[in-house]
Parts: C-alpha cells; sequence; structure tokens
C-alpha cells in the first residue's frame, strides 16, 4: 500500500529524521514543508513554505496522492521563541512564535480536511505537541500556550471527526516526543537564569546523558503513524507508550 506524507519542517530535527526514517520504506512518499530543503532521494519531493506568512499557508494545496494511497500529515514544525519574560519580549517574535506553533498548523490541517475529506482511505494528521502544553514554565508563554492551543485543537477535530461518515473519518493524533537533543534544547541551555529559572536543570539533563535522538524519535513516531487506530486517545506521550 503507497503512503504519501505531508511533514512541515524537515530542514533539521525530528522533521527531518522522520522524514528519512519513512523513505526507507519503498511504499512510503513524503512531501517535505520547510523554507529550506536538505533532502535529495527519489521519493521526497520539496516545497518551500514560510509558515510564518499567512498568505501563503493560505493558498497552499497538498499535491493530490496517487488513487488509494493512505495520506498523511505532520504538524511538526516548531519555535520556542525567545526565552524571555513578558514585558521584555518582542511582538514580532510572539507573533512568529504562534504563527509557526499554532496558527499555521490549524490552517493546514483545515486544508488537509477540505482537501481529503471525502477520500476513503487512511488518513492521519499527527500534531507534534509538547509535555510544555501542560506545565507552565517561565519564559517560555507563547511555547507553552501554542502547544497546549494544539492538543485542545487536535481533541477538538477529533471530536468532530466522530460525527463523519466512519469511511471517510480523519484520525487525529497529539503526540508529546519528549526531551530531544535539537537546537532547540542548545538554545535553552545558552539561556539566562533571569530569563529561565530552570536553565541548570536542562544543563544537567544533557550532561547526564538523559537527551533522546531525534532519529530514536522518529522510529517512534513512524509506528504511531502506521498504527494510528489503536490509540483511543488523542493527546499521547511518547514517554508512556510502548512500542513492540
Amino acid at each position: 500500500m503507497r503512503r504519501t506524507f505531508y511533514i512541515t519542517g524537515t530542514s533539521r530535527g525530528i522533521g527531518l529524521a522522520l522524514a528519512n526514517e519513512l523513505l526507507e520504506d519503498s511504499n512510503n512518499y513524503v512531501l517535505g514543508i520547510s523554507r529550506n530543503n536538505v533532502i535529495s532521494h527519489e521519493r521526497y519531493q520539496h516545497v518551500q513554505l514560510d509558515l510564518t506568512d499567512l498568505d501563503s499557508v493560505e493558498k497552499f494545496r497538498f499535491t493530490n496522492p496517487e488513487d488509494q494511497s493512505e495520506i498523511y500529515l505532520v504538524n511538526n514544525a516548531g519555535l520556542l521563541g525567545d526565552i524571555q519574560y513578558f514585558g521584555k519580549r518582542k511582538s514580532h517574535d510572539i507573533r512568529n512564535t504562534l504563527l509557526v506553533n499554532f496558527v499555521s498548523p490549524a490552517m493546514l490541517s483545515n486544508t488537509f480536511i477540505q482537501q481529503f475529506g471525502d477520500v476513503k482511505t487512511t488518513k492521519v494528521i499527527l500534531n507534534i505537541s509538547s509535555g510544555a502544553s501542560k506545565n507552565a514554565i517561565d519564559g517560555w508563554v507563547t511555547y507553552c500556550s501554542s502547544k497546549a492551543g494544539i492538543e485542545m485543537m487536535s481533541k477538538t477535530i477529533d471530536v468532530e471527526q466522530k460525527q463523519s461518515d466512519p469511511s471517510k473519518k480523519t484520525k487525529i493524533l497529539s503526540v508529546a516526543p519528549g526531551i530531544i537533543e535539537t537546537a532547540m534544547q542548545e538554545q535553552i541551555r545558552m539561556s539566562d537564569e533571569e530569563d529561565f529559572s530552570r536553565v541548570t536543570e536542562f544543563i544537567q539533563l544533557k550532561n547526564n546523558g538523559l537527551l533522546d535522538t531525534p532519529e530514536s524519535v522518529a522510529k517512534k513516531l513512524r509506528y504511531i503513524l502506521l498504527n494510528a487506530q489503536q490509540y483511543n486517545n488523542v493527546d499521547l506521550d511518547i514517554r508512556n507508550l510502548s512500542f513492540q
């Protein structure tokens, strides 16, 4: 069975690792959505799209996959934004963080359902969330807020989809991937304690070897995507799941 995956943020981190992981299966085709292309593969197609440019996001349309293809959207791209207390933040940084983390994923999810709502095939939207969606962390106001929004958006779309014809339903998941060694973690470790009181804790996580790798997380996300129907809950945390 052919599978088509649309993934945002494929230029680095989890998105890049997930695209490479999926491309190992000859049944999988990946369309990467990001500003930069770093992947060269016969079953990979790149679309240059800036998620802070809402006009471009609104005009974006998914390519129509071949008949009988399973269809997946992974809203992975994310920004931590400047690590500062409110009152010190710049408005354009607040705007961009919310656009990338919440507004654009919401628009892409809406477009996905508009385009493929009547298609009778396996359809999955997987939104990358965070443990920060449930925990108020100083200096991370827009990140925590936008990830909380992603979780509630996912749950609400799921409620709507359960009212649909079962043969046309889109499966929705919101997945927290854990703490991973990415550019975002580097940014966190370089922050000032006056802007983020827990910076020492995150430095120790790195020093103690407690960070997961994008490649390890990508394997788990692949499992979740291909077994999406087995999950009854919309809101998942990779650290609490079994991968057999």
